[in-house]
């Protein structure tokens, strides 16, 4: 019930995330962030300054199973990275609660994917991984 619901409310309209790159902070293997220069060159290997935004644009929801008010989906659309653009399909959540839907979902993803290098520093001694986890937590109303 909770698909049909969501496909007559969105119909043929797009739904779009859009995050900020510069939100992206590197992390090492102990699960530390590393300092400021680690993630200035992260910025730069995705080139942030050209494309400032990541942007997940949904165009399908599928394999909806509700129990009570909460439904397990998967998500499937566009994510574009630094101008590239690839088809990702992942695990979701929504719960209903009144006229609000908040829908959570989490994905991970390779920066070679996109084409990207994963930045490194002191001459390559430092690396980050190449593993970006995107996470989507946004709460709908209806009017």
């Amino acid at each position: 019930m909770l698909q049909k619901s969501i496909q007559q409310e969105i119909g043929d309209q797009v739904a779009n995330c859009r995050f900020d790159a510069k939100s992206i902070k590197s992390l090492k293997e102990n699960g530390n962030y590393y300092d400021e220069g680690m993630d200035k060159n992260t910025y730069k290997a995705l080139n942030v300054e050209v494309y400032p935004e990541i942007v997940f644009t949904l165009k399908n929801i599928s394999n909806v199973k509700t129990v009570g008010n909460t439904s397990n989906l998967t998500v499937q659309g566009n994510l574009t990275v630094a101008g590239k653009t690839k088809t990702l399909s992942f695990p979701g959540k929504a719960i209903v609660n009144g006229n609000n839907i908040t829908f959570t979902c989490s994905t991970k993803f390779k920066m070679t994917l996109f084409d990207i290098q994963p930045p490194t520093a002191l001459f390559g001694t430092i690396k980050t991984g190449d593993e970006i986890t995107l996470d989507i937590n946004s709460t709908f109303t209806k009017l």
